[in-house]
């Protein structure tokens, strides 16, 4: 499979968890673009943006810009748990959900804080939905510290 249509599996997967209204904005996107996203970014009461080669880009594409809500971001948050958000509470105190493909739901809010720690969210303000991406060649310059005597080192 070619990167970019790995690229547009990735986005796409990503995408999936958006509430409805929100992915139709995000679908506005040109395939090139779609395949180049890096995130999607969700603030109440602000535009639906995504992250396309370092650009900030409102969406939908054409048109008035799609507002999120708070409740979009529990939704979110609840499809990015698959509705089981006690299960995820540890990585969520930490900030964040991993999801399936390596991608990766970062979250902003209005902690609870005990002992000094954040331990849990009252509310979502914000959420920016990583896509995961292969780079090839990057780990390159480390083959030749991975391999000797013509075998893999451990």
């Amino acid at each position: 499979m070619t990167n970019e249509k790995q690229a547009l599996r990735g986005f796409a997967l990503a995408a999936g968890y958006l509430p409805e209204h929100l992915w139709r904005a995000a679908y506005t996107l040109s395939e090139q673009e779609k395949a180049d996203c890096e995130e999607l970014r969700l603030r109440a009461g602000q535009p639906l943006t995504a992250v396309i080669r370092g650009a900030i880009v409102p969406l939908p594409r054409e048109g008035e810009a799609e507002l999120v809500a708070a409740a979009d971001l529990t939704d979110l948050v609840a499809r990015c748990t698959a509705h089981s958000v006690h299960t995820y509470a540890d990585q969520i105190a930490k900030g964040y959900v991993s999801l399936p493909g390596g991608h990766r739901l970062g979250l902003c809010g209005e902690g609870i804080v005990e002992q000094g720690a954040l331990t849990a969210f009252r509310t979502f303000t914000a959420a920016n939905l990583r896509i995961a991406k292969a780079v090839e060649g990057l780990a390159g310059p480390l083959l030749p510290y991975l391999e000797g005597e013509g075998r893999w080192q451990g």
